[in-house]
């Protein structure tokens, strides 16, 4: 019953949030081939190249004022929509998706990966 409770909770709190941002813009990207990367390189290079790339997307985040949600593994997700014009958080998180095309090739692609990103609004 608990879990019950619980489930229908978290529900009303992802509906209350979606309804609350309606105009949030989010940022995904990930490398290609990750898996088969991460058999060719060490894992010290694994890491020094995920953080190299991620630091990189961190300036850019900060830059064009889009917040870093979470990074998975490979995948970096980021958001807009806590602007104060509903038309804002599209353009940041263009900007920041533009500004990402050197970072998001480089890193990978020494190591002989690539990565790739969207961007999903609504």
């Amino acid at each position: 019953a608990a879990a019950a409770a619980a489930a229908d909770e978290d529900e009303e709190v992802s509906a209350t949030l979606a309804w609350k941002l309606p105009h949030t813009c989010i940022f995904q990207s990930d490398i290609v081939g990750f898996t088969a990367l991460t058999q060719r390189i060490t894992p010290r290079e694994l890491v020094a190249m995920l953080h190299s790339l991620f630091a990189a997307y961190d300036r850019i985040c900060a830059k064009h004022h889009v917040q870093k949600i979470e990074t998975i593994g490979d995948a970096y997700i980021a958001a807009t929509g806590c602007t104060p014009s509903p038309e804002e958080h599209v353009r940041l998180v263009q900007r920041r998706a533009s500004d990402t095309g050197p970072s998001l090739h480089s890193e990978p692609r020494g190591k002989g990966g690539d990565a790739q990103g969207g961007e999903k609004g609504g």
